[in-house]
């Protein structure tokens, strides 16, 4: 470790002494290892927001949401449209009234 740099107050046995208590060389190797994997999942794995946007399609598709807010927007154009229908008439009406009575104000 001292050719890489790594200087630890104690000298060799001290190093010898810390890898015996956190479990030896091969548990040492395991946790280096699982770091690394760790590392590398992270920089290249899936973002948390990539996952949770696809859990909320899969959701969405699953409840059928894209059906139900079609079946809205169509229930909505028949409703504006019959209002529209309504309106309209009793608009004509109306007119219809005013005329009849220009016609006997005469």
């Amino acid at each position: 470790m001292s050719a890489l740099g790594i200087s630890i107050g104690g000298g060799t046995a001290a190093v010898i002494s810390f890898v015996a208590a956190i479990g030896g060389p091969i548990v040492l190797g395991i946790g280096l290892v699982a770091a690394l994997a760790f590392a590398v999942w992270g920089l290249f794995g899936e973002s948390w927001q990539k996952r949770l946007a696809k859990q909320i399609v899969k959701y969405f598709e699953e409840q059928r949401v894209s059906d139900k807010f079609g079946d809205g927007i169509d229930q909505f154009w028949r409703d504006t449209t019959k209002s529209f229908e309504k309106g309209a008439n009793a608009v004509e009406a109306d007119w219809k009234k005013y005329i009849e009575h220009l016609t006997y104000v005469r």
